[in-house]
């Protein structure tokens, strides 16, 4: 069915329906919007339906035949010998269990601990947790504590984690580490015990030859609980990698994003955070003080078009321009090995019906801001603002194109001092021109940006590489130098990168102009411009500049 569906809507009708009429699934309330019951949260529905699932799937095997109830058994459960120890009176006895789920135990770690635990020490502690309640001892003839200590007797060869993080809100720090979640982990079962291996640990274990072999596992899928803040209800996104479904096995993995009714296949690297793409700076070498740079670089979308006024005389007076509204803001370490790194790639929730995506301009298109079709987590405005917010105050550094326009139109006050824009940069006093940022990658960067559609990661990273380019300018002396050459050759190709045999168009043939303020700017947006050299766009009303300069 998603295969057919071409990444449209899918909707498991059938599933549901079969899911419902079962009585053990209508007591939990699984596939029901339970809100009125505050405990029943999605977190503990995912985690109860995958173990009524597990507990189906148990019955079904027991009732063909005890063979493929075993073979259930070494797929799925953990088993081991629990013994059960009476505070009270020292008696112990022993009970043989089959968890089929474990449920993730965060014994070394709080908000105050000096160190932070790998996954691999989590997962070990989960399977050697100890227990503690009040129950009745056959021995003492009452109710006493009783400790529970579990000794490991057989690992399965699918492992199911539940994370427990509904009522452990602190850990999810965890979790919010890049890389914290590995995407293969080994484990060996010795002596009832367990031990588990990932990163370099498990690498070195590989090339060893260690007795017994170790399980290898490898991430295939996980949901998460998705929480967008104001106004909105937390919905569940799975990331499954399909391949492993195939019949043949598969030459390279195939991460799917489950999002609600809408599946998508998601490029490989999205599936999990990787220290090298986190969206996390650490705090122990990455945390942002005064002079910190950070390139950034906004997107927006319409949220309501510029009425124009006709005269007479053909001339156009702006009545009330467009108004734009912030979609998508991408912010990138400015120094140190990461640099180019994003540690902010927020795309903004629109609480108001965008009258044009501007896509050729924001990279943008219809659905990537509605949180129930959008393959983005999708942030409040108020968030996105906050961070901002916050790394203005601690006294960074926006290295950025076209940066005052783009903080006016966010509506966020950076002062001049914490600012470094390249059209400011890369501007020869004697000329009104100001150069756009794709030209300027061209001719110092000798890069091709923006082909179809602009990406606020890849035009931060750009300003990034420009500004060093100038520090290197400035270091040998020669700015000016550079600049002149840089006009003069703007004026042989108007200002655009040259394609093959065709000087002064873009690669892809448009002619988009250049405002003033050296952004592309989109034609309803502009006067129009007479002759061949896209002169300087006239100002038009008093607020002409602020509804121009945002698009590139």
């Amino acid at each position: 069915m998603i295969e057919k569906a071409d990444g449209q809507s899918c909707q498991a009708t059938n599933f549901l329906k079969a899911f419902g009429s079962i009585p053990e699934a209508r007591r939990l309330a699984i596939a029901e919007d339970a809100s009125n019951q505050p405990q029943n949260t999605l977190e503990a529905r995912i985690q109860s339906a995958s173990r009524f699932l597990l507990e189906q799937i148990a019955l079904d095997a027991r009732r063909i035949s005890d063979v493929e109830f075993g073979r259930l058994v070494q797929y799925f459960c953990t088993e081991s010998t629990v013994g059960m120890h009476c505070m009270n009176c020292r008696h112990e006895t022993f009970r043989t269990e089959a968890s089929r789920s474990i449920d993730l135990f965060y014994k070394r770690w709080n908000i105050f601990s000096q160190s932070t635990p790998t996954f691999a020490e989590v997962l070990i502690d989960s399977f050697n947790r100890e227990t503690e309640r009040r129950g009745f001892c056959n021995r003492c003839k009452k109710y006493a504590p009783i400790v529970s200590r579990p000794q490991i007797r057989s690992i399965p060869s699918v492992l199911i984690l539940n994370t427990g993080l509904e009522n452990n809100a602190d850990k999810r720090e965890l979790w919010a580490t890049p890389g914290w979640l590995p995407v293969e982990i080994g484990l060996v079962y010795h002596g009832q015990s367990v031990m588990c291996f990932e990163g370099e640990g498990l690498r070195n274990l590989r090339r060893t030859r260690h007795n017994p072999e170790p399980t290898i596992y490898e991430l295939v899928g996980f949901v998460a609980d998705i929480n967008s803040g104001e106004r909105q209800k937390s919905h569940l996104v799975s990331l499954v990698n399909v391949a492993m479904s195939d019949q043949e096995p598969a030459d390279q993995d195939r991460w799917h994003l489950f999002n609600d009714f809408l599946v998508r296949q998601v490029p490989q690297e999205d599936h999990t955070d990787d220290s090298r793409n986190g969206w996390v700076l650490n705090p122990e070498h990455e945390a942002p003080q005064a002079g910190t740079h950070v390139a950034i670089d906004s997107e927006f979308v319409a949220l309501q078009q510029a009425e124009i006024e006709i005269r007479a005389d053909g001339d156009r007076e702006v009545i009330r321009p467009t108004r734009l509204g912030l979609a998508r803001v991408s912010v990138l370490r400015g120094s140190g090995m990461d640099e180019g790194i994003p540690f902010i790639n927020d795309y903004i929730t629109v609480n108001e019906p965008v009258v044009d995506y501007l896509t050729q301009y924001s990279g943008l298109s219809e659905g990537d801001l509605d949180a129930r079709t959008s393959s983005h987590v999708l942030v409040p405005l108020k968030h996105a603002y906050k961070k901002l917010w916050l790394l203005l105050n601690l006294g960074c550094i926006f290295v950025g194109h076209g940066l005052p326009s783009d903080f006016r139109t966010i509506n966020i006050h950076v002062p001049k001092s914490q600012v470094l824009d390249t059209v400011t940069l890369f501007h020869l006093q004697t000329q009104k021109r100001k150069l756009s940022l794709r030209f300027l990658s061209w001719y110092f960067l000798k890069e091709d940006i923006q082909g179809e559609t602009h990406d606020s990661i890849e035009d931060a990273i750009t300003a990034l590489k420009l500004w060093r380019k100038y520090e290197e300018f400035k270091d040998a002396g020669i700015v000016s130098q550079m600049l002149e050459e840089v006009y003069h050759k703007g004026r042989k190709y108007g200002y655009k990168p040259p394609s093959e045999g065709q000087s002064g168009r873009l690669t892809d043939g448009r002619s988009t102009d250049i405002s003033s303020s050296g952004r592309a700017t989109p034609t309803m947006f502009r006067e129009a411009a007479s002759g061949p050299q896209t002169p300087v766009s006239k100002k038009v009303g008093r607020d002409s500049e602020y509804f121009e300069s945002p698009l590139r």
